[in-house]
């Protein structure tokens, strides 16, 4: 993108120096994005507000967010824009062509997209949240139902703008910039709804975990007990013992 920019700027030094401010303040403005995901992110895995990132270490790792989804946005993008003419490309070179191919391949790109988004929402649910030791899981269950609300929701709309909605008529130049807003509204929605399944199934599996380790104290504690009390009997007998021979020993 860089390149791209230098090499299309006219001659001159000023408009170079332009040329690279203007995609500095572009990537700058585009990380806001991902700190706003980030602070999204810390609520839903319930972060305290003394643990959150300062604004230095948001940006860096809001770029850092950009870059993953960059890519594995991209690998979506390629399986469910292009996949169809993709497919077609090779499959005359293939001997089970035709219908079969089509729709093994129709399956497979499909998966792979939707894998591709779950492991990007792994990585946002990852890298997001300010938290000390996060663990890393290739699909999990939130990922999972958020890249499929995120597919549904984008095909809905995708639908909707082409068939339904008037955003040109309405809006005019400036229909493409509200078609994008809204969509990265359902985006956002679906990341967040992921980001609380997952956090409420960690909070549960805590909660389990300190129950299973109370009881286990719980259980260890009367073994304990059970342990001691035949000793603390065999004591009680030998005291009351010394003490009925002191007390025949007087008598005589």
């Amino acid at each position: 993108m860089l390149a791209e920019a230098v090499d299309n700027a006219p001659s001159g030094g000023a408009s170079l120096v332009a040329a690279v401010v203007g995609l500095v303040l572009a990537l700058f403005s585009a990380s806001a994005g991902m700190v706003a995901l980030q602070n999204g992110l810390d609520v839903a895995y319930d972060v305290p507000q003394e643990r959150e990132r300062k604004y230095v270490k948001k940006r860096l790792r809001g770029l850092l967010l950009m870059v993953v989804a960059g890519v594995l946005g991209g690998v979506a993008t390629v399986f469910t824009v292009f996949g169809q003419p993709l497919g077609e490309s090779f499959s005359d070179s293939l001997p089970f062509g035709g219908g079969v191919f089509v729709a093994v391949w129709t399956l497979v790109r499909w998966l792979l997209a939707i894998g591709a988004i779950a492991v990007l929402f792994a990585a946002f649910y990852y890298l997001g949240p300010s938290r000390d030791s996060p663990r890393w899981s290739w699909l999990s269950p939130g990922g999972v139902v958020a890249a499929l609300i995120w597919l549904l929701s984008s095909l809905g709309f995708s639908l909707y703008v082409s068939s339904v909605g008037s955003y040109t008529k309405n809006y005019g130049s400036f229909a493409g910039v509200v078609v994008l807003l809204l969509w990265l509204y359902l985006s956002a929605i679906a990341v967040m709804l992921g980001a609380e399944l997952n956090a409420e199934l960690e909070r549960q599996s805590a909660i389990r975990a300190g129950e299973v380790q109370e009881q286990q104290d719980e259980d260890q504690e009367r073994s304990n007990v059970l342990v001691t009390a035949p000793e603390t009997e065999r004591a009680a007998g030998a005291s009351e013992w010394t003490n009925r021979m002191d007390d025949l020993r007087r008598s005589r």
